[in-house]
Parts: C-alpha cells; sequence; structure tokens
C-alpha cells in the first residue's frame, strides 16, 4: 500500500470500506495506526519525552492513543487537547476517556494563553502534531493558528500524524506552505502517501515521511472507486 498515494475521499472511503465490508472496527483501526506511529518514533528516541497536541477528530485519537503506547514504553508524555469532549468524534472520545485514568497529564489547551501554551510544551524531546488530519480543508483558526508557530520555534524535534497540521490533504499548489503550518521533521503518514506530499513545498514541510498500515488487508484498495 505503501506505493499509493490517496485523496482525502479515498482515505475516508478506505476507512469505510475495511470497517462496513470487512468488519474491522473503527477503533482497532485507530488503535493500529497509533502503534505503527508510535512503534516508529520509539525507532529513533528511547525512554525520551513527549508532549502530544490533539484536536477533536479522529487524528486527535490517534494521538492520544500514541500517549498511553509511549507512557507504556516508559516515555514522559503529556497531553495537551485543544478540544471540547463533547465536539469530538466517538473512537477519538473513547481513547480519551481510558488515557484520562492513567497518569498521563491531560490539560486543556483551549483555556490557555499562548505564553501559558509555550511554558506547558518547553523542554520535551519531541513535540507531536495531532490536531488535524487529511479531513481538514479551511485554513487554521484560533488558538491552531497562535499555538502552531510557539510549537515550530521550540529547540524539540516535531512528528505530525498522518499530515502536518495546517496543510491540505489534496493541494497540488507550491503556494501551499505560505500560511501557518506545522514544519515536522518526520510526518507518520497512514496507508499511503497523500498529493500534497508529492509537491516540493508540501514534501519540506512534513520532514521524512513514511507510511504505516493500520491493520486494513490490501484487498480494501480493490472497492476504492465503487
Amino acid at each position: 500500500m505503501s506505493s499509493s498515494i490517496l485523496t482525502r475521499d479515498q482515505v475516508r472511503q478506505f476507512d469505510r470500506i475495511a470497517v462496513e465490508r470487512f468488519g474491522i472496527h473503527s477503533l482497532v483501526l485507530m488503535e493500529n495506526a497509533a502503534r505503527g506511529a508510535t512503534d516508529l518514533l520509539c525507532q529513533r528516541s528511547v525512554n525520551a519525552s513527549a508532549v502530544i497536541l490533539c484536536g477533536s477528530g479522529n487524528n486527535g485519537g490517534d494521538g492520544l492513543v500514541m500517549a498511553r503506547h509511549l507512557h507504556l514504553r516508559g516515555w514522559n508524555c503529556k497531553v495537551i487537547l485543544l478540544a471540547k469532549r463533547e465536539q469530538m468524534t466517538s473512537d477519538a472520545r473513547s481513547n480519551y476517556e481510558i488515557l484520562c485514568k492513567t497518569r498521563v497529564p491531560v490539560l486543556n489547551g483551549l483555556d490557555m494563553s499562548p505564553e501559558a501554551f509555550e511554558h506547558q510544551i518547553q523542554g520535551f524531546d519531541w513535540i507531536i502534531d495531532a490536531l488535524l488530519g487529511t479531513g481538514a480543508k479551511q485554513p487554521l483558526r484560533s488558538p491552531h493558528r497562535e499555538f502552531i508557530p510557539i510549537a515550530n520555534r521550540q529547540k524539540s524535534k516535531r512528528l505530525a500524524v498522518d499530515l502536518p497540521s495546517g496543510l491540505e490533504c489534496d493541494s497540488v499548489l507550491e503556494k501551499q506552505g505560505i500560511g501557518v503550518v506545522f514544519k515536522a521533521d518526520l510526518t507518520v503518514t497512514f496507508v499511503a502517501l497523500k498529493p500534497v506530499m508529492q509537491t516540493t513545498t508540501g514534501s519540506s514541510l512534513c520532514g521524512e515521511i513514511k507510511v504505516v498500515d493500520i491493520g486494513a488487508p490490501q484487498e480494501v484498495l480493490d472497492f476504492l472507486g465503487e
């Protein structure tokens, strides 16, 4: 699957087919994706620290699962949630409830000033962007618009989950990177590359790109386009 390129709509269709035709629960897909991203990160750092920035969607859910797995592996982790619980997707909320029962701090970033946000993310080995995934279309809004540049100027290494926040999945325009975008050293994307990753600007903002599977069989791709 790693040689494929999937658009936003194809990603949604892939997930739907995996769930409806192949009977794989969406929580299992999220678990597999996040664990794959965690495995890649742990190949680069051992017993390190990470602050995970999570949004309301399934991308945020991936980040919450990553926090749990990093915690299991002895990492010092903290989650900053830029979402209200009632706005979270069902799968993201399920993983939020699990994580809140652990010793991983989960902080409400919506109430933070930019200064407070910077204080909370300083000193970590990694900053993980799990704010917005392939479904995002609109320009960044507050507080993402103010917080992402703060994350970009830290000395920490930066990992983007699926796609750096601020990049539009299907864009092929080289001006894409002009706006506020999370600047990743490593992007762990799921199932296949995304169109924007084929552009010079998109590729530079993604940094090193690694594709991991989410446990769905290769045959799911055969149903795309139906």
